[in-house]
């Protein structure tokens, strides 16, 4: 979800350690958890309130600043439109708390998660006019519900479409054909490829063949392939693994040569697979004396089709 991506690329605004909405984190990383966190407590919000513990801190040897409450107030009626206020902050699930300090001429205004007391928008700005600076912080706090609110759609979406993909992989048609790559002006028809079964659980996508072939000179060789990729970190992000290919001669039942490749799933759908898969090099075969195939230095590209479509 592009919009998903967009609210949650927060390490391109965060600053050392200070996070969108006035948050602190040690790294990135912890500004994104923070930011993630916050939002989806001010998006799972319903009620506010305006915290008694509200202040306005002055020289003691001046007088109290006139009006300060009633800017601060009208502030706060800003910070919790949309929300269910209340007059008690008992059973509120956020708060609003403003604190004016005269002296150093600093407004701050703070909204916190009720139940766990943590900060899900906080700031701080000069005071050139107490009213217009207690108002536009309400207003910040009420871009970042904005922000809260699209987040909440967003990963709601994300979510389902997550299901579905879920739901498409556990019922992957199990058995597959690899297609080959044939000579399209040949007039023989192009000889059907290996069978193989793949399947996904969890995070890793199985794939298994077996193929037996007839030596020059008599005898028999069995290859048998295992392959197990894991699921990238996101939807856009291929498969990688490894293949593990064992060579059986003739009846013997204990592998006499074992190569391991890597193995990329580039698309997973309904009607093929594709991906890129390291070739095995078969050259020392032919050697004398001959010894065990090794990875090659080159890749193939490789597609796969339900079984029952592979001849369309």
């Amino acid at each position: 979800m592009i919009i998903l991506a967009s609210v949650l690329a927060f390490s391109t605004a965060a600053s050392g350690d200070v996070c969108l909405y006035g948050l602190y984190g040690a790294s990135p990383e912890a500004c994104r958890a923070l930011q993630k966190e916050a939002l989806e407590r001010v998006a799972s919000a319903k009620t506010i309130c305006d915290s008694a513990n509200s202040e306005v801190e002055w020289n003691k040897n001046s007088k109290e600043p006139v009006g300060a409450f009633t800017a601060m107030r009208g502030g706060a009626r800003i910070a919790m439109k949309g929300f269910t206020p209340l007059y008690s902050c008992e059973r509120a699930d956020l708060v609003v708390k403003t604190v004016y300090d005269s002296a150093s001429e600093l407004v701050t205004l703070a909204v916190t998660d009720a139940e766990s007391g943590d900060n899900v928008f906080r700031e701080e700005r000069s005071v050139s006019d107490l009213s217009s600076d207690v108002t536009r912080t309400a207003t910040h706090f009420q871009s970042m519900r904005s922000d809260a609110l699209v987040y909440k759609i967003a990963a709601a979406e994300a979510e389902r479409a997550k299901a579905k993909q879920e739901a498409f992989l556990a019922n992957l048609p199990k058995h597959w054909r690899y297609v080959r790559k044939c000579d399209t002006t040949a007039t023989a028809p192009c000889p059907e490829g290996s069978e193989a079964d793949v399947w996904v659980s969890g995070d890793f996508l199985y794939e298994t063949s077996t193929t037996n072939n007839t030596l020059n000179g008599g005898g028999s060789i069995r290859r048998e392939t295992e392959c197990t990729v894991k699921r990238g970190a996101e939807e856009t992000t291929p498969w990688t693994g490894d293949c593990t290919y064992r060579l059986f001669w003739n009846s013997e039942t204990t592998p006499t040569c074992t190569v391991k490749t890597n193995e990329t799933i580039t698309t997973i759908s309904a009607a093929e697979i594709t991906g890129i898969s390291q070739k095995v090099d078969y050259a020392p075969l032919h050697q004398t004396p001959s010894t065990c195939p090794v990875p090659s230095s080159e890749n193939q590209d490789f597609r796969l089709t339900p079984k029952d479509q592979a001849a369309k």
